[in-house]
């Protein structure tokens, strides 16, 4: 299984980098003749990064109901495996497919577990996303302040970590919430 799992992450990898030229189409291709190959041999750890994937790449083409039942296959089958990276992962797309068709507490209960199985292992840069994860949709929930508290400790992680795309994104958001309450010059201090 580890020859074929190690074709799985490549082809996983091989869509990611349609998705981000524009061709997630082609992306979406590679995954799909790769995925019968995977469940004949019955490579789960290779199905796993694969459906992941697939989901990241459908949700990108704004297909989230496809994205979501991939997510969840793959969120299924990292579970079974106990590959905690695999599954942080997988919880955290899951989570925001379900935040976008409005199931706010599902998807939160998704970020908090996400928040802590990061946490548990170590990995920065997932704590950082998770975080922005719950302090976007509480943004969204209208709970301004705790989300100030979260996209704060978001922010400053991500500048700990040199991670451009999350300070970019934090500090649109604690813009957008210190507008939201009437906080101007807070506001234009984060956009600024």
């Amino acid at each position: 299984a580890g020859a074929s799992t190690g074709s799985a992450q490549v082809v996983a990898n091989l869509a990611l980098t349609h998705m981000n030229l524009g061709q997630s189409e082609k992306g979406i291709q590679a995954v799909m003749q790769q995925l019968p190959l995977h469940r004949q041999r019955n490579d789960k750890q290779g199905l796993a990064i694969l459906l992941v994937n697939l989901g990241i790449v459908q949700y990108d083409l704004g297909d989230y109901e496809a994205a979501g039942k991939s997510y969840e296959e793959g969120l299924e089958l990292a579970e079974e495996l106990a590959n905690k990276q695999l599954v942080s992962i997988a919880m955290g797309s899951l989570g925001l497919v379900i935040q976008q068709q409005g199931d706010y507490e599902r998807a939160m209960e998704l970020f908090r577990r996400d928040l802590e199985l990061t946490e548990e292992l170590g990995d920065k840069q997932g704590i950082a996303i998770a975080l922005g994860l719950i302090g976007d949709l509480l943004k969204l929930q209208g709970e301004f302040y705790p989300a100030v508290d979260y996209m704060q400790k978001n922010l400053m992680l991500c500048e700990e970590l040199g991670y451009q795309k999350g300070i970019a994104k934090a500090l649109n958001t604690l813009g957008d919430i210190f507008y939201f309450i009437k906080e101007y010059d807070r506001s234009i201090h984060f956009y600024d």
